[in-house]
């Protein structure tokens, strides 16, 4: 009979096997939580035989495996709190009411699918804040637009454009409303002047806790 198990650091990896009449050769897989094996139908002792002689492979893979899985993200930023990450075969998702993250089990599809999160959620949270601060501050901008952007978190342009960036998201909400309103006042002063800061402070007396907070938190984000 196959193997139930394989032996790797101590710990017993299961073994799934596979059996269709489409396979032409035996063929070997290493996931993350198991090995699955896909034959014909064969005698035991030949699928046996491939995995004594294919145990340094397999070894090599888990190794592999483990050292993904381990540079995975276990805790992502949302609204400033740190939401645990799980990983599953689903769709990545953010349960709000669960304060929970969802990803697939690979580190580059990881970090995508968790950027794509930020950009869906901050498609309808920004510009809707961003409207808020708007109607309070009298300060209308031209255009909206949100991207990832690697350094700043937003920007205005002479011509009354304000670029917001989505990893803004990761932020307290007390955080990005500073954000917002920062973007918002260079409408008025194009410039850090004293005018300017006037009017941020008036709508955003803890401004200074809030960029201090942001500069701090900043390298832990995506």
């Amino acid at each position: 009979m196959t193997p139930q198990t394989f032996y790797f650091q101590g710990e017993r990896i299961p073994i799934k096997h596979q059996v269709h009449r489409r396979y032409k050769n035996i063929l070997l897989h290493v996931r993350p939580d198991h090995i699955l094996i896909k034959s014909p139908k064969v005698a035991q002792h030949h699928v046996q035989r491939m995995l004594k002689e294919n145990s340094h492979w397999i070894e090599e893979k888990l190794q592999h495996q483990q050292r993904i899985h381990q540079d995975l993200p276990r805790h992502a930023f949302y609204f400033g709190l740190q939401v645990p990450v799980s990983y599953g075969a689903m769709a990545p998702r953010i349960a709000p009411e669960e304060i929970h993250l969802t990803l697939c089990e690979s580190r580059p599809e990881a970090l995508s699918q968790l950027k794509q999160i930020y950009a869906t959620e901050g498609q309808h949270y920004l510009p809707e804040r961003l409207l808020y601060w708007s109607e309070q501050m009298g300060l209308y901008p031209q255009n909206v637009r949100l991207k990832y952007l690697k350094s700043r978190w937003g920007s205005c342009s002479s011509r009354g454009n304000i670029n917001l960036n989505y990893r803004a998201m990761q932020l307290p909400t007390g955080a990005i409303d500073a954000i917002l309103i920062h973007e918002l006042a260079h409408l008025e002063h194009l410039n850090h002047g004293p005018a300017f800061w006037s009017l941020v402070h008036r709508f955003c007396p803890h401004y200074a806790h809030y960029h201090q907070h942001t500069k701090k938190l900043g390298p832990q984000l995506v």
